[in-house]
């Protein structure tokens, strides 16, 4: 007694490799022409002194510089320009920089960070420079720590 209905017959599927092998080798292509290396953070050109006696004291004698401090004020940075601190701080800055740059179009800018002041605030004090069009930006020899 035949309880199928008749007698099997086995059909054979066979997958076609050769679309699928050409689909992934364009996949590759595609992903290999659109890769993008990331440019390695922190890398900032800036030129650093290599040692001096010692930072000078009082206000500075060239006028054809514009030295940039930045310290500690709680969770943001007083910003001061040429010994004179901006009240809107880091945000005044750029507007602060303009104005010297009319007046100092091939003025030297030092960046005077102070070693608690966040690496963002160095960061954006170098943007506003480089947005102003100042060329020639670099940065004061490292204070050391005060002791705690």
């Amino acid at each position: 007694m035949n309880i199928t209905g008749g007698p099997q017959l086995e059909e054979k599927v066979e997958l076609q490799m050769t679309p699928m092998i050409d689909c992934v080798f364009l996949l590759i292509i595609f992903f290999v022409a659109n890769l993008k290396f990331p440019e390695i953070e922190g890398n900032l050109r800036a030129y650093l002194p290599k040692s001096a006696p010692g930072r000078p004291a009082g206000p500075q004698e060239k006028i054809d510089r514009i030295v940039i401090n930045l310290d500690p004020a709680g969770n943001r940075v007083q910003v001061a320009v040429n010994n004179k601190i901006l009240p809107r701080g880091i945000y005044g800055l750029t507007t602060r920089l303009l104005l010297l740059r009319r007046q100092l179009p091939a003025a030297e800018v030092i960046i005077d960070a102070s070693p608690d002041v966040r690496y963002l605030y160095v960061v954006k004090a170098l943007n506003a420079c480089a947005a102003v069009g100042f060329s020639k930006v670099s940065f004061a020899q490292p204070r050391e720590a005060p002791p705690t």
